[in-house]
């Protein structure tokens, strides 16, 4: 017992005067005081505390991008007389690797966590880096913190009474949350405009802003809460990466509305380029060094873009003083960080906290600038739609007017057209009447008032088309007076003359179809065309002719006179290698075979064909 009371005692009288007190009403220790100690240690060397501790500012040290680990020591004495659960809260968790190491019943306990290790392993389930312990009653001891990062190593330790906590950590969930569903809105109001008016501006500013809103979530720990343990290396080099990506979307945001010349256009499309190509090459540099250089060119393209707005707020140009204000925020935010990741101390405000209020201002700032110059140019232009709507209509009521005369003018006009051309209708229809009995007369023979040789030229030609097209047969009948000279030198050329309109009537009365034509092939020969007619069919019509003359006396100046005729037919279907002349000939040899072979009959030139190849 006195053994334990010497060493409570030294223990007591070793604390520094500034340790942490722990008594019954305790809520939280926002700003804890700590030494701290550089070096690659074991935690016995750390324990016997043989190096020389240096004292940090309450509550934060930041050692810029060291990748040497940091030991803490924050010692803390609990005055009540139960055991104290405290939450020991490193309030920065974008750090790789986190131990704590505190005794309890003489016992060490060492924990590790750290957004290099998959949220599974830590005992409570939160995004930042959270331990809880145990300090027993009326005790006093030393809590050692080892931490290490291949980024900004930054370390705000703050001590939570649990429940404090939890209220803490449900108010601020719902802040983020608000203030990241408020991003979420502007980029759909963003997007909506776009599909709306098809402005590819409000399409660059949803991407800046949800650029800014990954940011956000990134830094707040949201992305690595959720992240697949596979692709750990991505949820770190996502920052750089968002960092100069968010640098590239601001340069067409930001030219849109400065006044610029040609060398300001060159150095901002140089600027433009060169964080374009670091972009592609961040993933070859190690987290440290990718931070460094995207915070290092975001700076400096960033303050060229401010530059170049304040040389447009000297010439008056409109919206420049919001967008300087848009450009600055990102800026103090930048380079707020890249000062800590150098190793400066700067104010302890959480890195979160200062992307919140600068991406805040910067998105709705874009997003202001671009609605009103949209609403602006939208305003002017039906400004001047409506003045020319106005001029529209003066003019149309001018227009109106020469119409109006144009129309009189046009009226009387038509009226003289249409008496002119009803003249020339009545004329043309009767030119046309006297046409049709012309073209009547040139294929009209006076005397039969059957149709004329010229006639039975195109009737023929026709008709032999059409039987070769429809694959149908067509007959030729030709018919010749026997004796006719004998008639005119016995009777007499007007007897003759009688005797032909009375084979020629014979013949109209014989044709039964519209489609068979009797046309006077010259003299006393006559020529029957009949369309899809066989040979036998051509026989019958023929043969009904012969006999009908044969049997009919024709009276003449007093005088009865018999007559007989001869016919020679021929029936084919047409095919490509004959023509018209081809029916003509064979007809005209039937009609001579049967002369020849005694007249008063129908010769079928089919049939002699025949017989002669037979």
């Amino acid at each position: 017992m006195a053994l334990r009371f010497i060493l409570s005692t030294v223990l007591m009288l070793s604390l520094p005067a500034f340790s942490l007190t722990i008594n019954n009403d305790f809520k939280v220790a926002k700003h804890v005081e700590y030494s701290y100690l550089i070096g690659d240690l074991s935690f016995s060397d750390v324990e016997r505390n043989t190096h020389h501790w240096q004292q940090a500012k309450p509550g934060n040290i930041s050692l810029g991008t060291s990748e040497t680990p940091v030991w803490l020591k924050v010692p803390i004495e609990n005055n009540t007389n139960r055991m104290q659960t405290l939450y020991l809260v490193v309030d920065f968790p974008r750090l790789d690797e986190v131990s704590l190491y505190h005794r309890e019943d003489n016992r060490l306990k060492v924990e590790t966590i750290g957004d290099s290790y998959p949220l599974s392993v830590r005992e409570i389930k939160d995004s930042d880096l959270l331990f809880k312990v145990n300090i027993a009653a009326n005790k006093s001891q030393f809590i050692y913190i080892k931490a290490a990062s291949s980024g900004l190593l930054k370390l705000p330790v703050t001590i939570w009474n649990p429940s404090k906590y939890v209220q803490h950590k449900n108010k601020a969930t719902i802040i983020d949350g608000l203030i990241l569903g408020a991003l979420i809105t502007l980029i759909a109001i963003l997007l909506a405009l776009f599909a709306l008016t098809k402005k590819r501006q409000f399409l660059t500013a949803s991407i800046y802003s949800f650029l800014l809103w990954l940011m956000l979530a990134t830094t707040l720990g949201y992305v690595y809460r959720y992240i697949s343990d596979d692709v750990r290396w991505l949820s770190q080099m996502l920052i750089p990466m968002l960092l100069l990506s968010l640098s590239i979307i601001m340069t067409p945001l930001s030219t849109r509305f400065q006044k610029r010349n040609k060398s300001s256009t060159i150095i901002t499309r140089i600027l433009l380029v060169v964080c374009s190509l670091i972009l592609l090459l961040l993933p070859l540099f190690s987290f440290a060094n990718a931070l460094i250089i995207a915070f290092s060119i975001g700076i400096a393209n960033i303050f060229w873009h401010a530059l170049v707005t304040s040389y447009s707020i000297y010439h008056r140009k409109r919206h420049c003083k919001l967008l300087l204000l848009a450009q600055l925020s990102i800026f103090c935010s930048f380079a707020f960080n890249l000062l800590a990741l150098m190793g400066v101390q700067v104010p302890a405000l959480k890195t979160g906290h200062s992307f919140i209020i600068t991406f805040i201002i910067s998105a709705f700032s874009f997003s202001y600038i671009l609605i009103e110059q949209y609403v602006l140019l939208r305003d002017s232009k039906v400004s001047r739609q409506q003045k020319q709507l106005a001029e529209a209509n003066m003019q149309q009521e001018v227009q109106n007017e020469a119409i109006k005369i144009h129309e009189q003018y046009q009226e009387e006009l038509e009226n003289k057209i249409q008496e002119r051309t009803f003249e020339l209708e009545v004329t043309l229809r009767e030119l046309q009447e006297k046409n049709h009995e012309l073209e009547e007369m040139n294929t009209q023979d006076a005397l039969t008032s059957l149709r004329n040789r010229r006639y039975f030229d195109k009737k023929i030609t026709m008709e032999f088309r059409r039987s070769r097209r429809e694959q149908t047969p067509l007959a030729l009948v030709m018919l010749d007076i026997d004796h006719f000279k004998r008639i005119n030198d016995t009777y007499g050329h007007l007897s003759g003359d009688d005797v032909i309109k009375h084979v020629a009537m014979t013949i109209k009365h014989a044709l039964k179809r519209p489609s068979d034509v009797a046309c006077r092939y010259g003299g006393e020969e006559f020529a029957l065309i009949l369309p899809n007619t066989d040979d036998d069919g051509a026989l019958s019509v023929a043969e009904h002719i012969r006999s009908e003359i044969e049997k009919t006396t024709i009276n003449s100046a007093s005088i009865d006179i018999k007559i007989t005729i001869s016919a020679g037919i021929f029936s084919s279907i047409a095919d490509q290698s004959s023509d018209p002349n081809y029916y003509t000939d064979l007809a005209d040899k039937a009609l001579y075979h049967a002369k020849n072979s005694g007249r008063n009959k129908v010769c079928s030139a089919n049939k002699l064909i025949t017989e002669e190849e037979s």
